[in-house]
């Protein structure tokens, strides 16, 4: 087991940053197939943080640090042009717009509900293109996943035509390339 911690850290080491590597240990289990929540593989003794983590996709610079003593983990180079996206639209129509708290932050920023379509376009085109850019925030891990956010900025309409907004949208990542969108846009302040 040590020997193989030793040529896992001296594997890791000589990735670069411009890779993309995928996490797999023997389970079968991941937190797809765990429907969201990661448990214990008890057949391979592989903990739930572990399985969360099994066949994610992360740059090499910028991936999950998550080991224990005995991790069957391993990291391999992998080729990432596509990421798959869940992202369903009643994530904008039934939540940015309905929830009222959401909505009068997307009525801050001079959207209404109208530009349902037009919102979730431009937050799906900022998913794909950030984070195979590597542009995206590590987050905490848990039993639902390895969190991320995506950061871009959103030009305002209406009567915030002119005006710029940082946002975020809050990501869980899934296997082979699957970002699962969490939180749908995430004000955190307005550019000058």
């Amino acid at each position: 087991m040590i020997m193989e911690n030793i040529i896992n850290l001296i594997s890791n080491y000589f990735m670069t940053s411009e890779h993309w590597v995928i996490r797999n240990n023997e389970s079968s289990m991941d937190i797809e197939s765990c429907n969201g929540q990661a448990t214990i593989d008890e057949s391979l003794r592989a903990c739930a943080l572990c399985v969360a983590l099994n066949r994610t996709i992360f740059k090499a610079n910028n991936k999950p640090n998550y080991t224990h003593p005995y991790c069957k983990c391993t990291y391999k180079e992998v080729y990432l042009n596509k990421v798959l996206i869940e992202f369903p639209v009643e994530k904008i129509t039934k939540y940015l717009f309905l929830n009222e708290n959401k909505y009068a932050m997307m009525r801050s920023m001079g959207y209404d509900k109208e530009d349902g379509a037009l919102v979730y376009s431009k937050i799906y085109m900022v998913l794909e293109k950030e984070f195979l850019n590597g542009n995206y925030f590590l987050k905490n891990l848990n039993y639902n996943g390895q969190h991320i956010e995506i950061p871009f900025v959103l030009q305002g309409k209406k009567y915030s035509l002119g005006k710029k907004y940082r946002c975020h949208v809050g990501c869980v990542v899934w296997p082979n390339g699957k970002l699962k969108v969490a939180s749908p846009l995430i004000l955190d302040k307005e550019i000058l």
